[in-house]
């Protein structure tokens, strides 16, 4: 008991909630349990900073998240991912591996409260406040924030707007899916594109093939990612890792990658339009 009492007080630095603080005590708890690990031990690590190398993790620009972590409590921080009891305050949720990493740097990132990020880091030698959005195997990033059945309306009035409406198959048109590209000449569903794209940002276009309109999204939804955040750390399930410090240099990397990029569009749902983002 006084070794979970001991982890429950170091857990005051993320949660004053006591069900959420407990919840995430059993489940550490549990992790080193599981795997073989005395807890005493592990929170001796922690506190002496020794457990996860965070000074060269938050400078690195890739790698695996796990081997900055002492590799005799590797098994054991793995399971520290799946921890997301609680939010932080600010009505936000603690996110997939948020917890692992703030807790196993004994705190040196924060869970943040800012809406700037998901952790927060205090970089001493540039005396600078480093905000860190992270998203963990196939997070979303948004294009925007406008709903989705919204942008679908506008595309329906845009088309009747521009005598397009007789160029729908269907009763909506939702870019990427597989089935329209038996149902459309190419040259008709770059037309839809460039439509979808003014139905959602106004801008206009004449036609945008379906690379084009990726590009243009990835553009978009990094642009504001970067508006409110320092950088963007993208997490495999495996601890694989990328970490953006500017949209240039994202939207570059996911334009080398254009195949895979996959968009969520929801036609009758509330959902934004959003950029399913992995390593």
């Amino acid at each position: 008991m006084n070794s979970l009492q001991r982890l429950e007080s170091m857990l005051t630095a993320i949660y004053d909630n006591k069900r959420h603080l407990e919840t995430a005590a059993d489940q550490v708890y549990m992790a080193a349990l599981r795997t073989g690990v005395s807890l005493d031990v592990l929170l001796d690590e922690i506190e002496s900073n020794n457990l996860f190398d965070t000074d060269s993790f938050i400078t690195a620009s890739k790698g695996n998240v796990f081997e900055y972590v002492r590799e005799e409590f590797r098994n054991c921080v793995e399971r520290f991912v799946n921890i997301t009891a609680g939010g932080n305050g600010g009505m936000a949720s603690i996110g997939r591996g948020e917890f692992m990493i703030s807790f196993s740097s004994n705190f040196q990132a924060k869970i943040s409260k800012s809406g700037k990020g998901d952790l927060e880091y205090v970089c001493y030698l540039i005396n600078k406040i480093i905000n860190e959005e992270m998203k963990w195997n196939g997070g979303k990033i948004n294009v925007a924030e406008t709903q989705g059945k919204d942008v679908s309306k506008n595309l329906l009035s845009l088309l009747k707007e521009n005598n397009e409406y007789h160029f729908l198959v269907d009763s909506d048109f939702v870019p990427f899916r597989k089935s329209d590209k038996k149902k459309y000449d190419l040259d008709v569903l770059n037309i839809l594109n460039a439509r979808f794209w003014q139905s959602l940002t106004g801008e206009i276009i004449s036609s945008l093939s379906d690379n084009q309109l990726k590009e243009l999204c990835l553009r978009r939804a990094f642009d504001s990612t970067f508006s409110k955040s320092d950088s963007i750390l993208i997490v495999n399930e495996d601890g694989q890792f990328v970490r953006f410090t500017n949209a240039n240099d994202a939207v570059e990397y996911y334009n080398k990658k254009i195949g895979k990029v996959k968009l969520e569009i929801r036609s009758k749902q509330t959902n934004p339009i959003s950029i399913y983002l992995f390593v």
